[in-house]
């Protein structure tokens, strides 16, 4: 959050051969993380809108089932049909032509959060790519821990970016801006990203980079062609 995330997706999502969508789709993963918490009884009731949490020593259960889970838990079609709504709602700020496109289809045959999570990924293709297209990819924020599940759905094929900037900078940022987190949120959220990053690079090293936003804004086309040509080569 406030690290250069949208001009960062933005760039990828100007390259002729990745379709790219920018904050299209973070309902899903709130409500799969309530599924999983439900299920192993963290919280009795589904209330997906609550903010990710930072697990700052605590929540060790959900942690450990994050890291063998891979959205194949079972969704209702209510479930299906509310959570569809939110994506809609919240997404179509920032990847309009997605969120459209999602509300004119009428296609509600995902039995869980797997298939729910391909069909989202076939329709960033058809939305914003084309004939070339190779890559296709999202940008989302506060939920570095939704690399886990991606990584064990996908295997070799998940590749995850994640955005660094100096801390001084994000408060500036979010104070000047909108909305205006607390400053301990923010420094929570840090912290979160810092052990999330070393866990997944340590655990799929290949799979697993990281952007600097100073080093990104000193020369954009650079630093993406290094990072991606590393993800993919």
């Amino acid at each position: 959050y406030r690290s250069g995330t949208t001009v960062i997706a933005r760039s990828l999502a100007g390259e002729n051969k990745i379709a790219f969508a920018s904050d299209p789709i973070r309902p899903l993963f709130n409500c799969y993380r309530s599924a999983l918490q439900k299920n192993i009884n963290l919280i009795k009731s589904d209330n997906s809108d609550r903010p990710f949490d930072d697990y700052f020593n605590n929540d060790v259960d959900y942690i450990e089932r994050l890291l063998i889970s891979n959205f194949s838990e079972k969704i209702t079609l209510a479930e299906l049909i509310r959570m569809r709504k939110k994506i809609i709602q919240q997404g179509s700020e920032f990847s309009p032509k997605f969120t459209s496109n999602l509300e004119k289809s009428r296609i509600l045959e995902s039995s869980n959060f797997s298939s729910e999570l391909k069909y989202y990924l076939s329709l960033i293709i058809s939305t914003y790519g084309n004939s070339e297209t190779c890559l296709v990819g999202l940008k989302e924020v506060w939920c570095a821990e939704m690399a886990l599940p991606i990584i064990n759905m996908l295997g070799e094929d998940a590749k995850i970016i994640m955005v660094w900037r100096i801390p001084l900078d994000i408060v500036a940022s979010s104070i000047t801006g909108s909305p205006n987190y607390s400053i301990l949120s923010l420094v929570r959220q840090w912290r979160k990203q810092v052990v999330f990053y070393k866990l997944l690079k340590a655990k799929y090293p290949k799979q697993v980079a990281c952007i600097n936003y100073e080093d990104f804004c000193s020369n954009p086309a650079l630093v993406l062609n290094n990072k991606i040509k590393k993800l993919i080569n």
